[in-house]
């Protein structure tokens, strides 16, 4: 059997030889002449898979290596016979990560003691939920909007979307969608917009064009203006380089980009496709190993190191300026480059820390050890 696979796919090929002659290809590159003999296509984000794609394809099986699938017309493969899977989750925890080094960051910013601070999620899906999860440990008061789980779920109670919005942190956490009951495209709206408190910060880590980004750009200069901090774009890997300029932390589409979590998403497609094919699934991937990290100038300046905000902020900037022709490629090495390690990846020396200190690591998923230690930041 041959698999054709985005050569970006964590552990791709150690993964998928064991069911087949693995082919590579450059994910923003494929199209169907270049799909040949492969009964399975093993994509990400950055490749659309539409009806022409796949219509005088071989294919058999579909997957993403990513939990959103927009990029994905499933009901052509549906059409066509194909099975599909993505990843739900796989980066739920990345993205949760992402938006507290943001909102440390705010709360430094504004001088604002962390736990006065409450936060607001819309979608409480997999990233939401996880989000809400690091809010409680940190004790950081949240409450969630997410009409389609409360209509699935007897026992949730969704908070009407005014009374997040109306919290300090607004956080997105929803599918790109277009149609249905509850489209999410432009769901922050200029009307959304207009009615949020000044200073309050909006971060989108889900996908491009749920936020209005002119809208808010709008709202981000003056006496009222917002703090946005945008990880995706309506039009990415273009950008709107008025957009930029006002956006208050810009990053290049990294918040779910941990090691751990790609690792998590080829885990899940190697079990889907174990499952499809009717064999025993293959040994487990190896797991990445822990790192040891010293605590430096606090909280903020670890997060900071493990996670380099101002680096990314930095280098999305310079590329707003950059020719069109370049902005794409430029733009997935900038991704590439964001490859990070989650929280629990960092055992941190804690000998002579506050216990408070320690127990704030420890909330925030880090692994605190007491024993002195000769270690080298990360």
């Amino acid at each position: 059997m041959e698999i054709l696979a985005d050569r970006d796919i964590t552990q791709v090929e150690a993964a998928f030889a064991p069911f087949g002659q693995v082919r590579l290809f450059s994910g923003r590159e494929l199209d169907a002449g270049m799909l040949g003999h492969a009964e399975v296509l093993l994509v990400r984000s950055v490749t659309p898979v539409t009806a022409d794609l796949i219509r005088h394809s071989r294919l058999r099986f579909v997957g993403t290596a990513t939990a959103g699938v927009d990029h994905i017309d499933t009901r052509a493969l549906q059409a066509a016979g194909i099975a599909f899977s993505d990843a739900p989750g796989c980066n739920a925890r990345a993205v949760a990560e992402h938006v507290i080094a943001c909102v440390y960051r705010y709360a430094a910013l504004r001088a604002h003691p962390l736990r006065e601070l409450a936060v607001g999620i819309i979608g409480h899906g997999h990233a939401g939920r996880a989000l809400s999860a690091l809010c409680d440990r940190l004790q950081i008061a949240w409450c969630a909007h997410d009409p389609p789980r409360a209509a699935a779920e007897s026992d949730y109670r969704s908070a009407a979307l005014a009374s997040v919005i109306a919290q300090d942190v607004v956080s997105v956490h929803v599918p790109l969608t277009a149609a249905g009951q509850w489209p999410t495209q432009d769901l922050l709206g200029p009307d959304i917009i207009d009615a949020l408190r000044p200073a309050t910060l909006v971060v989108n880590a889900a996908r491009g064009g749920i936020v209005d980004e002119h809208a808010l750009a709008a709202r981000s200069v003056g006496p009222a203006r917002l703090y946005a901090a945008l990880d995706c774009w309506a039009r990415e890997p273009l950008l709107d380089a008025a957009v930029l300029e006002r956006t208050w932390l810009a990053t290049p589409h990294l918040a779910g980009q941990s090691l751990e979590a790609r690792t998590n998403a080829t885990a899940m497609l190697v079990a889907a496709l174990a499952k499809w094919q009717g064999v025993r699934e293959p040994p487990p991937l190896a797991a990445p190993p822990r790192l040891d990290a010293e605590l430096g100038n606090g909280i903020g300046s670890l997060l900071e190191r493990v996670h380099p905000l101002a680096v990314h902020d930095r280098a999305l900037r310079a590329l707003g300026t950059a020719p069109r022709a370049r902005q794409a490629t430029t733009f997935d090495a900038l991704r590439r480059a964001g490859l990070r390690r989650e929280f629990s990846a960092y055992r941190i020396a804690c000998a002579g820390v506050g216990s408070d200190t320690v127990a704030e690591l420890a909330a925030l998923g880090f692994v605190p050890d007491p024993t002195p230690a000769n270690s080298t930041p990360p």
